[in-house]
């Protein structure tokens, strides 16, 4: 069976859910690839994807959901803040109180939307030594844009009142439309379709001229 251990992990007023999984490996303190998701997933299938094969390969992983993800949206009402180095920064100062992580080896892994918030903590979470965006985001709703028709993109800016009046009748008939905008609404914590494309994290480039 994996080694792996239900954490939780002290953020602001509340908690953070995770699992600590230990690497096949003779070292005390081996690398630690820290893992979250994105704008849907969880941090259970976090492990199939990713913690799985890194262990195998003698690292440890630090798997968390954070605010607008898994258990913390659901069972705690917390939302998605752009501010993601004030997720990750908790995360990192928990883990370096174990006696089975070396702080100066520390990796970060975000996965989908997960693309943009771990290159932006990053650049203000100096304690991560590498960062791998899977796929890499600078705009997430640049992306969200391109698959709209521009009639429909231009509604959105001249009249957000049609524009979720047709979303909504779309929602009606379409099961994808209707998990996408319905998710949007609740982990952007918003209460119309047209307030989810306002609110999807951009990274702000001059604060994060940093990234290293």
């Amino acid at each position: 069976m994996p080694n792996i251990t239900p954490i939780t992990i002290p953020y602001e007023e509340t908690t953070l859910p995770g699992y600590f999984v230990k690497g096949k490996t003779h070292l005390k303190k081996p690398t630690l690839l820290i893992i979250h998701t994105g704008f849907d997933g969880t941090g259970e299938e976090l492990y199939f994807e990713i913690a799985h094969s890194a262990t195998k390969r003698g690292y440890n992983c630090l798997i968390f959901e954070g605010p607008g993800q898994g258990a913390v949206i659901r069972l705690q009402n917390i939302p998605f803040r752009y501010d993601w180095e004030k997720v990750v920064t908790p995360v990192v100062d928990y883990a370096i109180t174990r006696n089975d992580v070396d702080s100066n080896k520390m990796a970060l892994m975000g996965i989908s939307m997960g693309g943009y918030l771990a290159p932006r903590a990053v650049a203000f979470e100096h304690s991560i030594k590498a960062c791998i965006a899977d796929g890499g985001i600078f705009d997430f709703s640049e992306d969200r844009y391109k698959s709209m028709p521009k009639e429909l993109i231009e509604l959105l800016k001249t009249d957000k009142a049609k524009f979720n009046e047709y979303i909504g009748e779309v929602m009606e008939k379409d099961i994808t439309a209707r998990w996408f905008f319905n998710n949007g609404m609740m982990v952007f914590d918003v209460d119309t379709p047209g307030r989810c494309y306002v609110n999807y994290p951009k990274i702000h480039t001059k604060r994060c001229s940093t990234v290293h």
